[in-house]
């Protein structure tokens, strides 16, 4: 669990460098107690990005084997730009809802508009062919519509709407989870 989690959680949030040697993740500082989580396992310690406008905090790690290992399941450098399906069909079917919790906690929203009454949302953003492939997962494991994927600039972003879909999808991420994002 915790290692599809986190793979997708770095799919969302990491960044391979150029180099392929060192791995990076920046987060809001409000953040920093799951930042820590993850640097905690390599025994690391989460640090400030001086001369940002808001607080952020970010974990690196040089090491090209963890890279290599990232690069091999399909997380490359400028990873937008590149096909990230591949990453999801390398996790096995029984941790793909851990990986799948581990992108929405980084790349991903639940929302409640009360414009004209009490609306749910509940999306996720990245590449075109990932939102594809975890949009078709989510459906065929709790029985929900399939959205349309909209897709804006280089990402593209899945949402179903309303209070039924929203809570099917947020049962069958959560229940029962190890890890996660508390304030999501």
């Amino acid at each position: 669990e915790q290692k599809a989690y986190w793979l997708g959680f770095i799919t969302a949030d990491g960044n391979v460098h150029r180099d392929e040697s060192t791995l990076q993740i920046n987060l809001s500082a409000v953040d920093d107690g799951h930042l820590a989580k993850l640097a905690m396992i390599f025994r690391r310690e989460v640090k400030s990005i001086k001369h940002s406008k808001t607080p952020m905090r970010y974990f690196s790690i040089y090491s090209k084997r963890l890279c290599g290992d990232l690069i091999q399941l399909g997380v490359l450098p400028n990873k937008t730009d590149e096909d990230q399906s591949a990453i999801f069909n390398n996790v096995p079917n029984h941790l793909k809802r851990h990986f799948i919790r581990g992108l929405f906690d980084g790349d991903g929203s639940i929302a409640l508009s009360d414009k004209y009454k009490k609306h749910f949302t509940f999306a996720v953003i990245g590449e075109h062919r990932l939102m594809s492939e975890v949009a078709n997962f989510i459906c065929e494991k709790t029985g929900i519509r399939t959205p349309k994927i909209a897709t804006e600039h280089r990402c593209s972003r899945i949402r179903w709407s309303g209070l039924y879909q929203c809570l099917a999808i947020l049962e069958w991420l959560y229940d029962g989870s190890e890890i996660f994002l508390a304030r999501k």
